[in-house]
């Protein structure tokens, strides 16, 4: 019954105004290639590239919103999981608690490497809100 069905004519007027913005989402997320060694030239580098991956994200969103609707046909269903968790953090932090108790140094990086992390997240939180 279409009055139970979501009504997402307004985010595209017509199928082939979605198909131009598939072509245009497509290079947007191909011109992404092109981050990788160039984030850290500058804060402005890395919130040009943060804003980059946002707007080819919003833009992707958009389009797969666009597709649920009846006329596209039946909408994706695949549901993605990790194989196992993420212990990332769990294991950085470990190693911390290790490193700060035997007075030892860490594997990788170490306060100088997290005050520079904090310097351009700095910098590029006050260019976005100052």
């Amino acid at each position: 019954d279409p009055k139970y069905q979501w009504d997402l004519s307004h985010i595209f007027e017509t199928d082939e105004a979605w198909e131009a913005e598939m072509a245009g989402t497509a290079k947007a997320v191909e011109a992404l290639a092109a981050l990788p060694g160039t984030l850290s030239a500058s804060a402005d580098a890395l919130a040009d590239a943060l804003d980059a991956v946002m707007a080819a994200a919003q833009r992707v969103e958009k389009l797969y919103h666009y597709q649920m609707l009846p006329e596209m046909g039946p909408p994706d269903t695949v549901i993605y999981e990790y194989p196992r968790g993420d212990r990332s953090w769990e294991i950085e932090f470990k190693e911390t608690v290790k490193a700060i108790e035997s007075g030892g140094g860490l594997k990788e990086g170490g306060v100088e490497d997290a005050y520079e992390a904090l310097r351009i997240v700095e910098k590029i939180y006050g260019k976005r809100h100052a």
